[in-house]
């Protein structure tokens, strides 16, 4: 089984495509390599002399341009034939600013500097990795043509032992040919891990890209908060309202409008909220707006009372002392538990306590037992899970729990600490 692997793998680079992709490579690499390195060279050399009068300066931002551009022709290549997948430099994939931002984004990059020295070894490389293969195949071909040459017979008809000297002609050179593709896929192989850390974004810029990308998904999962917090209350208290509007109707008209009054106002709301949030994930420009406080706590629970909760808050201690961040996550964190209050406790009582401490601030809402206005629904938990992740990020503690009255009470510890 493992001389049948062992012939397998020897033979294998014969009939693989790649390897005559790379075989192609190797030859392009050659011209391509000594034309960027004459540039490269008489670039440089030109644009230093020339520099004292100024006229050089030019000359050598426009060799590090040209630089890049074969760099790019390069990578290219590689991935089209060596199936690299080499990605390009952030800095080579934006084209904004003005001519002098360009400019010195094309000098401070390292991946204009690196595409440089790729070219410095580009060629020399080039000139290895294309003269080697050609003599281990040219020999091997030579070995397996000699038999059968005119000079070849003469001297056998004198010495003797043709067929097996032509029979270990035949068999090196049939050797040297497979050693050629074994040779060629080494090369090009070399030739990818050189161009994968000359031309591909560097240690830094994987980083640099790697925290961007957290970065954007942290703040996707702090709009998809906002987003559920702030719509789901709405929406939440607008079908309450709907549904106590349509049992009244007719004996309460009064009502009904009020109702009707508040839902239109809780949708504007939402589709408000809903606008800027989708501007902000298109990248678009969005109307800048303060996040509500727990300045905003009245406005809050009048809209909570108005969806059919009855509703009593007590508060203690200094609110002014609480750091505006703590305040905004901790008028979403009552936001949060109030609709939750309103979609699985509808019409049952509720009491909010906020607490604020020496060096923390309590968040407490208990209801008791009431009707769920989805009752059938199991997915969910989003809205604690978002709350949860509020509350650790500012270091603080969440805990929930059913009552033995058949309620429940959620209770949040947020530090006070100050902004940074």
């Amino acid at each position: 089984m493992n001389a049948a692997l062992f012939v397998t793998e020897t033979f294998a680079p014969l009939w693989r495509r790649r390897t005559y992709a790379a075989a192609l490579y190797l030859m392009l690499a050659l011209p391509i390599g000594f034309v960027g390195f004459l540039a490269l060279v008489v670039g440089f050399a030109l644009g230093i002399g020339l520099a004292v009068v100024w006229v050089g300066i030019p000359l050598l931002l426009g060799v590090l341009a040209l630089n890049r551009g074969f760099a790019a022709l390069d990578r290219r290549l590689a991935n089209r034939l060596l199936g690299t997948g080499i990605p390009a430099p952030a800095a080579q994939r934006t084209r904004e600013g003005t001519l002098m931002k360009q400019v010195t984004t094309l000098i401070r990059a390292r991946s204009t500097w690196r595409a440089s020295l790729w070219l410095l070894l580009r060629f020399p490389l080039a000139v290895i990795t294309f003269v080697v293969p050609l003599v281990v195949a040219s020999t091997g071909f030579a070995l397996v043509a000699a038999p059968f040459s005119s000079a070849f017979i003469r001297a056998d008809s004198v010495v003797g032992g043709s067929a097996a000297t032509a029979a270990v002609c035949v068999a090196g050179g049939c050797a040297l040919v497979v050693l050629t593709t074994h040779v060629v896929d080494a090369l090009a192989w070399l030739h990818g891990a050189l161009a994968r850390n000359l031309l591909g974004p560097s240690r830094a810029d994987e980083l640099a890209q790697l925290a961007a990308r957290s970065e954007r998904a942290e703040g996707r999962a702090e709009l998809a908060r906002e987003l559920h917090d702030s719509v789901g209350h709405s929406v939440t208290a607008a079908v309450l309202q709907a549904s106590a509007a349509r049992r009244v109707q007719e004996s309460d008209p009064a009502f009904t409008a009020e109702a009707l009054a508040a839902i239109e106002t809780q949708g504007r709301q939402a589709l408000d909220e809903l606008d800027r949030v989708l501007a902000v994930l298109r990248d678009e420009q969005a109307e800048a707006r303060p996040s509500p406080t727990l300045d905003d706590v009245d406005e809050l629970l009048s809209r909570t009372r108005a969806a059919g909760v009855q509703l009593a808050i007590k508060r203690s201690g200094d609110l002014e002392r609480v750091p505006p961040a703590v305040g905004r996550d901790a008028y979403r964190v009552l936001q949060e538990a109030l609709t939750n209050v309103m979609r699985h406790a509808s019409g049952s009582t509720a009491t909010v306590s906020l607490a604020v401490g020496d060096d923390a601030l309590d968040v407490t809402v208990e209801n008791g037992p009431g009707v769920s206005i989805q009752p059938d629904r199991r997915s969910g938990g989003n809205g604690l899970r978002g709350v949860r992740e509020r509350v650790r990020a500012l270091g603080g503690s969440l805990t929930t729990d059913e009552t033995a009255a058949g309620g429940y009470v959620l209770h949040a510890e947020l530090p006070l600490r100050s902004e940074a």
